[in-house]
C-alpha cells in the first residue's frame, strides 16, 4: 500500500487529476511550478515538485535541494491528513494558516477550484496513513 504523501502517492494523485475533466477545465490556463511540503516529517516524507501545465500536471518528482518554485503549499502531517480525509476543508486550512501558501494569492484564488479539486482527489488515492 502506498504511504500517504510519498512520491508514489503524488504520482497516483497526478494520474487521477489528469483523468478528471473538472480538474482539467478548472486548471486550464494555469502554468506554474508547485512544491508540496510536510514540514514536521521532512526526514520521512520528501518535498514534492509538480508542474501545472494548462489543464494538466505534466511533471511530478522530488523537489531538488534549494530548488525554487512559483508556489508552495506547506503544513504539518496531521493537517494534511485532516484535509485528505475530509475532516477539514483545504480552503479553511489555508485561511486559518494551518496550511501555508507561498506565491501569488491572486492567481491561486483565480484557480482555487482546481486546487480544491486536487485536494479532494487526495482522498481517492488508496494509501496508509
Amino acid at each position: 500500500m502506498t504511504k500517504f504523501l510519498s512520491l508514489d502517492f503524488y504520482k497516483q494523485l497526478v494520474e487521477l487529476a489528469n483523468s478528471d475533466n473538472d480538474f482539467k477545465l478548472q486548471s486550464k490556463g494555469f502554468v506554474a511550478s508547485f512544491a508540496f511540503k510536510v514540514l514536521d516529517k521532512a526526514q520521512e516524507l520528501p518535498f514534492v515538485y509538480m508542474k501545472f501545465d494548462d489543464g494538466k500536471i505534466s511533471e511530478v518528482r522530488l523537489l531538488g535541494k534549494d530548488e525554487k518554485t512559483d508556489y508552495a503549499l506547506e503544513g504539518n502531517y496531521n493537517i494534511w491528513v485532516d484535509v485528505a480525509q475530509g475532516k477539514m476543508d483545504g480552503a479553511t486550512a489555508v485561511m486559518t494558516r494551518d496550511l501555508t501558501v507561498i506565491g501569488s494569492m491572486g492567481t491561486l484564488i483565480r484557480y482555487g477550484k482546481a486546487f480544491r479539486k486536487l485536494l479532494d482527489l487526495m482522498a481517492k488515492v488508496p494509501c496508509e496513513y
